[in-house]
């Protein structure tokens, strides 16, 4: 009874009840335990960290935790720059295991020292360096996958011949096949057209079709071998198991530093970054006034505030990466001089062994905000909604014109290098009143962001057109 209950949630708002729970001791057991409950049309929610914030790990009917067994690092090719793990391997375990190889697992998310593999493929986890290095999946490799049936295989990087047999093949495994290739044969230019701006890279908006006809053969003759693993990447579960993953791994930057650029206003931050980008950054995040001050009541993070100068109502927090000290330092001395010239009024480059106190800030006044001892609470009902970076400004006044309209405090913070603002509406949930306005933001906001992603499209085309002529 317990365990249903802790396993009614995620780190959502939300609360649903299982039917049961089960926490595999291995592969095999998995497996037995898929098929099983697809003999007897139970549904099935998969879950690792539960660090989830939409409710993607909760369910009411079978929810089965990898997070208790399936924690092993099966195979480790240093020399190839792979790994072959099980979903319930945590992101920091792994990072850990590889580093003394100069390696890591890209995605970085806030959550890494719980947040799990076969979580973070099933929603194409990002984290603050997705603008230099990608989502979950430009990282994945392979996948061992059951899938619908109850039968087992392996979505990897096919050759021709391979991914005609493939195509061939008189059994379920291939009725996918045919069903997705034929599919982007048929309508790969409407996908591209219908599906969001490729510039927007924190987006999980439906099945990565466009991802496939976009950069994999033979839709793209130059692009990579067919592969059905993106498509595994940000389905949150719904298309296969996930039973173990081969993953590529990236090498440490061999030198990183940060500099905060402090601004009157989230306006006047959100604004430069766009040209921010040109100096190629390794992440550029955004912290409110109201993150920042949510530290101040904490004595310990009031003597790692050292970096904030004056009262800023925003900061952007740069990284860059560089191969060589020297360069990096001629880097950050140009970009501290730009930002200065651009409405920061305070640019400290911070020393690197300052550079986790910075970060202790963010996650601090983050949670001090949310453990406040009040009704109202910042919650999490606009999370991770994506615009392209050049729309991101236009989107933020819309959001404050509609927080002001509903009369609504608001918390923000997130990837401005991306186009990704998390927006922490303040809202009492334990009331009838409290739940309508929830409800409202999240329909309310999710027009805005579609219309700003139209219309950056729109002007994208306009701004081609008056090119050419």
């Amino acid at each position: 009874m317990m365990m249903r209950f802790n396993l009614a949630n995620d780190a959502s708002v939300y609360d649903v009840s299982p039917l049961f729970t089960a926490t595999p001791f291995d592969q095999w057991n998995l497996t037995h335990l898929v098929k099983s409950e697809l003999l007897n049309h139970r549904p099935i929610t998969m879950r690792a960290g539960g660090t989830s914030l939409g409710g993607q790990s909760i369910g009411s009917g079978v929810v089965i935790d990898v997070s208790k067994h399936l924690t092993n690092i099966l195979d480790y090719r240093p020399e190839d720059k792979e790994v072959d793990v099980e979903p319930g391997v945590i992101q920091d375990d792994l990072n850990n295991y590889v580093k003394a190889d100069g390696l890591r697992f890209a995605p970085d998310t806030s959550t890494s020292n719980r947040a799990m593999i076969g979580g973070m493929i099933g929603n194409n986890s990002c984290g603050s360096y997705s603008v230099y290095y990608g989502t979950t999946r430009e990282h994945v490799k392979s996948v061992d996958v059951i899938l619908a049936d109850g039968s087992e295989t392996t979505f990897e990087p096919l050759t021709a011949k391979v991914l005609h047999d493939k195509l061939n093949l008189q059994t379920f495994e291939g009725s996918l096949y045919r069903t997705v290739f034929n599919l982007l044969e048929r309508h790969g230019k409407q996908i591209l057209e219908n599906f969001p701006h490729p510039s927007i890279k924190r987006r999980n908006t439906g099945y990565a079709l466009d991802e496939l006809y976009r950069h994999h053969q033979p839709f793209n003759p130059l692009g990579k071998p067919f592969n059905l693993a993106p498509l595994i990447c940000g389905s949150e579960g719904t298309l296969a198991v996930i039973k173990q993953a081969t993953l590529n791994l990236v090498e440490l930057p061999k030198h990183r530093q940060l500099i905060c650029g402090h601004f009157e206003s989230v306006e006047a931050a959100l604004k430069i970054v766009p040209s921010l980008l040109e100096f190629n950054p390794a992440s550029i995040e955004l912290i409110d006034k109201a993150t920042l001050d949510g530290a101040k009541a904490n004595r310990q993070q009031q003597q790692n505030r050292f970096w904030i100068e004056g009262d800023p109502q925003a900061v952007l927090v740069i990284e860059l990466f560089d191969e060589s000290a020297e360069v990096l330092q001629t880097r950050l001395q140009a970009h501290q001089a730009w930002l200065l010239g651009h409405q920061a009024y305070s640019a400290p480059i911070i020393d690197t062994k300052d550079s986790a106190k910075v970060w202790e800030v963010r996650k601090a006044g983050l949670g001090m905000l949310m453990g406040k001892v009040t009704r109202k609470k910042a919650v999490a009902v606009i999370e991770d909604a994506a615009v392209p970076v050049h729309s991101m400004f236009d989107y933020y006044q819309d959001v404050q014109a509609l927080m002001a309209e509903l009369q609504v405090n608001c918390v923000y913070y997130g990837h401005a290098s991306v186009g990704l603002i998390h927006i922490r509406p303040e809202i009492d949930l334990a009331t009838a009143e409290g739940k309508r306005l929830f409800q409202t933001i999240a329909e309310r906001n999710s027009k805005l962001v579609k219309n700003t992603a139209v219309l950056c499209q729109v002007n994208m085309v306009m701004a081609e057109f008056a090119r050419r002529l």
